[in-house]
C-alpha cells in the first residue's frame, strides 16, 4: 500500500500538467501575445512561405504563363499544384519522371525559373 500511495504522489504533479501546444500565429492579424498562455508555445508564421508550400493560383498561372511552350491545360488543379511544387522542391530528373508527359524544354525552364 506505501508503494501505491508513493507511486501517485511522485506521478501526480506530471499528471497536473497541462499539454503543450505549438502554434504559428499570422502577424498580419494577431500578435503573438494574444496565443500564449499557460502550456501554448506561439511563434510568428515566416514571412517567407516554405518552398513546398503551395503557391496562391494567381503566382502560380503566371509562372506557368511565362514559360514559353508549357501547356498544362491537360493538368487538373491539383496536378498544377504539384507540379509547381516539385520544380521548386526536387531536381530535375526526378521532375522529368514525374511530368513524362510535358516536354522537357518548357519544363525544364520552368525548374530553372522555380529553383531561383
Amino acid at each position: 500500500m506505501k508503494w501505491l500511495i508513493l507511486t501517485f504522489l511522485l506521478a501526480a504533479p506530471a499528471l497536473a500538467e497541462e499539454p503543450e501546444f505549438e502554434v504559428m500565429v499570422n502577424t498580419e492579424a494577431y500578435p503573438v501575445k494574444a496565443f500564449e498562455g499557460k502550456g501554448i508555445k506561439a511563434r510568428a508564421l515566416p514571412k517567407k512561405p516554405a518552398r513546398g508550400a503551395i503557391p496562391e493560383k494567381a503566382k502560380r498561372d503566371s509562372d506557368f504563363a511565362a514559360i514559353k511552350g508549357l501547356d498544362v491545360s491537360n493538368l487538373d488543379e491539383l496536378d498544377r499544384d504539384r507540379l509547381y511544387v516539385l520544380a521548386r522542391t526536387v531536381d530535375f530528373p526526378q521532375l522529368r519522371k514525374s511530368f513524362p508527359e510535358i516536354p522537357e524544354k518548357p519544363l525544364r525552364a520552368l525548374h530553372r525559373k522555380l529553383q531561383r
